[in-house]
């Protein structure tokens, strides 16, 4: 039986918020109940006394306390928005399942088994969370028939609104469902987050919205976090379905997938006109498909698009449920306002997107389009992998560009973007566009060929392009015919040396391999020493794969040995790192590496060397003791350890088995000296001692082994003859066995009586029974009886007795006569 105490500790601290209801749930006073056949005269704490209405149970409750909410419908139509002014945990019958189809979620609008929140289309907010530290789980705002909507598009039309003071709130594992068909009354927002402070929605599946504002709004909030939302079918042609408004400060739009018939932007940064340099908006790791124009559009400073996936653009008419205009006229990633600075587009996979523009001019780029900034911004465009982007006026429209109305270009940074082809971005620019003069940096020229262009729109104008990535950083197409695959690359500075070696792939598979942060949260990076992503796109991994990551000395926590650096996954269930089995590192050249299954996101992060438990050997099942021995020792096991020098190891009993005796035990280089006495009284029967080993790292192994005790006997001796002595004389008498012990815990031997009438003496020899007689000339005439007792250390006692008979002597004088 073993107890596993391996400890793991990371660089930094992944801080990776959980998905859960927050720091109030520790505080819960009361837990109240409400169902839909509940009564509000009842006492709530059950749910068998549940409330009516969540409206009674609000007004019920105080700060810290729960809120459960069975499943069924509960209709907000007379009683109007839900205040929550309290800092409660709301949870719906589904607060612990996940809503979203992309993960294979069952979960569907109105069903019998959800927590239905409707109304009819008069209501604004269904819920309103004014109070810090609220948790909204497990609850399906819904839409269809009684849905809520609001009546026309000037108005807020939230489902869900966040105020200004609710710090905090967690709104997690919600079903948001607007209305399906076209023309339906707005829906403007599913959740609006206002200017709260550090809001976090996770884990929420919005469907079918219509109305200017997006589906997930973030307003004026600060350090809001959105990840892990799944968002489709938005109607509105005005906004995104994730909204960043009124200047928002430092949100994070993280792996969220926004997907099917979005009409028009799939995120929209719009932090308003003043462009505030300290706010900062991430956008990392979302998809967004199927979209109108402009997936990802920036109308603010300080900007990072990162590791987003852009794909599959297509114009209204196209759209199953948008039919509209065909003039798309934006690219995948649209950066469009005047005297932007600071925005990074890194690592992004703009991809397979079509665009259609039915005029001619600037607007037609096929990509990444710049549009109407000056000379003071600062734009960096960089590895990203902007591959078969088209637009159906003219195939040569370019991949990057600025449009007819952009002033003179400021210093934008384009290098080490992937165009399709080894030869780079090309510059024949033709059809309606003019010939534009391009300047390659380092004296590289540019050649012609197939593949997406780069270019500037409009009059003549220069401007410089870095080199481009002489191959795809993030993608290797990979043909296999049954033999091994490896790559080994260092890459640019966005990435690490990383490697990994295949056995086999299925035929026609691509491998990507992505930058090392494009998956992770701000703090996840922090929290790790370089990260790589292998994925396979169109094929799966035969057999295993070794993947080796090279880390750098200063990734080795402060004074913590480099010996320590593993290979870790991160796994997208439990939103941390995990242990690769197996994992090595080799200090020398500053890599890890282990065998994997499957492909992921793998990390060099330190943590404590893997400890082995210490294992402990039983060499003596049985020791065996009688009642009444004393201390008695011997070699009961056997210690080892990894680690641990063996004789370092604490050895202990953890259990006596209800022993009532005295024992120790001694680890003596490894050999387990186990000690034991048996005192008089103790139970004769066998006890299971249990033995624990711990090492300098508190983990533990236990084994057992048994203490015999028997019963103390009786000691013995033999029988005595009778004898007859003289006085004045000397014998002795030998019992036919001495005395004797089975556990040899004799104490005393003695002999009564010690002395003889009139003189004499008797005396016994303890370890052979013989008496021995002296009687003297006075001894008185008599027979007497002499008895032998043998008394053990538990005063258990064996005696023999015999006669000694000392005659009457004739005494007188006798005369010789002649």
């Amino acid at each position: 039986m073993k107890t596993d105490s391996r400890k793991k500790r990371m660089i930094g601290v992944i801080a990776a918020v959980a998905v859960g209801f927050g720091a109030q749930g520790a505080m819960a006073q009361d837990t109240w109940y409400v169902s839909p056949s509940g009564d509000n005269g009842s006492s709530g704490q059950s749910l068998v006394e549940a409330f009516e209405t969540i409206h009674h149970a609000v007004a019920q409750s105080t700060d810290g306390d729960s809120i459960i909410v069975e499943a069924g419908v509960y209709d907000f139509t007379s009683l109007g928005s839900l205040v929550v002014n309290k800092e409660l945990v709301l949870l719906g019958a589904q607060h612990e399942v996940d809503p979203r189809p992309s993960i294979g979620s069952t979960r569907s609008n109105n069903a019998a088994s959800e927590t239905v929140i409707s109304a009819d289309n008069t209501l604004q907010t269904l819920f309103n969370v004014t109070a810090p530290n609220v948790t909204v789980s497990g609850f399906n705002f819904a839409g269809g028939g009684g849905g809520v909507y609001h009546t026309s598009n000037a108005g807020a039309g939230q489902q869900l609104l966040i105020s200004a003071t609710a710090a905090d709130a967690v709104v997690t594992y919600n079903l948001f469902q607007g209305e399906a068909a076209i023309g339906s009354p707005y829906t403007n927002h599913a959740v609006f987050l206002g200017a709260a402070a550090a809001p976090h929605v996770a884990r929420n599946y919005m469907n079918a919205f219509q109305g200017n504002g997006g589906i997930l709004a973030i307003s004026g909030s600060s350090q809001a976090l959105v990840e892990h939302n799944e968002i489709s079918r938005l109607r509105s042609e005005s906004n995104g379905a994730i909204q960043v408004t009124n200047n928002a400060s430092r949100p994070t739009i993280f792996s969220n997938y926004i997907h099917t018939d979005i009409a028009k932007y799939g995120i929209s940064l719009q932090n308003g006109s003043a462009f505030n340099d300290s706010l900062v908006t991430v956008v990392r790791n979302n998809t967004v498909s199927d979209y109108g124009q402009g997936g990802i559009a920036v109308r603010q400073h300080n900007v990072l698009i990162e590791g987003n996936t852009i794909t599959g653009a297509k114009s209204l008419s196209a759209q199953t449920e948008n039919p509209g205009s065909n003039n798309i006229e934006a690219a995948a990633i649209y950066i469009r306002e005047s005297n932007i600075n600071n925005v990074v587009v890194r690592g992004n996979f703009v991809e397979d997107n079509t665009f259609t523009r039915t005029g001619s001019g600037g607007n037609a780029i096929s990509a990444i389009r710049l549009q109407s900034f000056g000379n003071a911004a600062t734009i960096f465009i960089q590895n990203n992998s902007i591959v078969n982007n088209f637009n159906t006026v003219a195939s040569s429209y370019p991949a990057i560009g600025y449009d007819n109305s952009a002033p003179s270009p400021g210093p934008v940074d384009i290098r080490n973007n992937w165009y399709g082809h080894s030869s780079g971005p090309q510059s024949n620019l033709s059809g309606s566009f003019t010939q534009n003069v391009i300047d390659f940096c380092d004296g590289v020229t540019a050649t012609t060929g197939s593949g997406d262009a780069i270019g500037v729109m409009g009059s003549s104008r220069r401007y410089c392009f870095a080199p481009w990535a002489l191959f795809r950083p993030e993608q290797f197409e990979v043909s296999t015919s049954g033999g091994t695959f490896s790559l080994n690359e260092t890459l640019n500075d966005l990435y690490t040396k990383s490697s990994i070696t295949i056995s086999e792939l299925t035929d026609g598979a691509i491998l990507r391999l992505h930058s090392p942060d494009l998956r992770l949260t701000e703090a996840e990076v922090e929290a790790v020493g370089n990260a790589t992503e292998f994925s396979l796109q169109g094929g799966e991994l035969v057999g295993d794969a070794i993947v080796t990551i090279e880390y750098a000395p200063a990734d080795v926590a402060s004074g913590e040995d480099e010996a320590g650096m593993r290979l870790h996954r991160w796994d997208d269930g439990t939103d941390e790192w995990v242990l690769v089995p197996g994992s090595t590192v080799d200090t020398g050249e500053n890599t890890v590496s282990a065998e994997v299954s499957e492909l992921g996101v793998f990390a060099a992060i330190w943590t404590e060397v893997p400890n082995t438990d210490p294992e402990i050997t039983i060499t003596q099942s049985t020791f065996s003791l009688t009642e009444g021995d004393t201390a008695t020792s011997g070699t009961v096991a056997l210690v080892t350890d990894a680690e641990d020098a063996d004789g370092d190891l604490t050895v202990e009993v953890s259990d006596n088995g209800g022993y009532t005796g005295t024992i120790s035990v001694d680890n003596v280089d490894g050999e387990v000296i186990f000690t034991a006495d048996a005192p008089c009284g103790t139970v004769a029967t066998t006890y299971t001692i249990t033995l624990l080993v711990t090492d300098s790292e508190e983990a533990t192994d236990t084994a057992t082994f048994d203490i015999v005790i028997a019963a103390n006997p009786a000691p013995t001796i033999g029988d005595y003859d009778n004898t007859t002595l003289a006085h004045n004389n000397t014998t002795t008498v030998t019992p036919d066995a001495p005395p004797a012990h089975a556990n040899d815990n004799i104490v005393s031997v003695e002999v009564a009586p010690e002395t003889l009438t009139g003189g004499g003496t008797v005396s016994v020899n303890p370890e052979t029974g013989v008496v021995t007689i002296t009687t003297t000339l006075g001894t008185e005439a008599n027979t007497y009886s002499i008895t032998v007792t043998v008394t053990d250390i538990c005063g258990n006692t064996d005696a023999s007795s015999f006669d000694l008979t000392v005659p009457t002597s004739v005494t007188g004088w006798m005369q010789l006569v002649d």
